[in-house]
Order: C-alpha cells, then structure tokens, then sequence
C-alpha cells in the first residue's frame, strides 16, 4: 500500500474531477500511476539504448516507417 500527501487545493480538485468524470478516485490513481510508471520505464529504456549505441559508435538510426517497412517485409506470410 502506497500513501501520499498532496495539498488541499490539489485533492479538491482530484475529487471533483473524479466526480465529473463518475470514475473511482481509487481506479483512477490506479491508472494514473500505471501510466506514469509505463511512461518512465519507457524512457529508461531509451536513454539505456541511447548509451548503448553511443558505447558501441553506432551511429544509424531509423524512422519509425522504415521499421513498419522492414517489419511487413520479413513478415510476409507466404
């Protein structure tokens, strides 16, 4: 179990959000953190391969279409 204190003016408006929205404060932290977790591993994975290819001289990226293009190609169905 996680605890933490905000101020009053932001759980104020915490709960009138989750109100107007008819969510459930609880679900709602739920997903908020599941996000921000996603979002922060995400990043920490990037900066890894950022390291990881400044380590190695790597110096290629690619676009995300090229890797849609390459991946349609080697995935064909025949």
């Amino acid at each position: 179990m996680l605890t933490i204190n905000v101020s009053e003016k932001l759980e104020s408006r915490f709960h009138e959000l989750a109100k107007e929205i008819g969510e459930d404060e609880t679900s709602l932290i739920k997903k908020a953190f599941f996000e921000l977790m996603e979002d922060m591993e995400d990043t920490r994975d990037g900066l890894e391969a950022l390291k990881e290819m400044e380590i190695s001289g790597e110096k290629k990226t690619y676009s995300m279409e090229e890797v849609e293009q390459e991946l349609r190609e080697t995935h064909v169905e025949h």
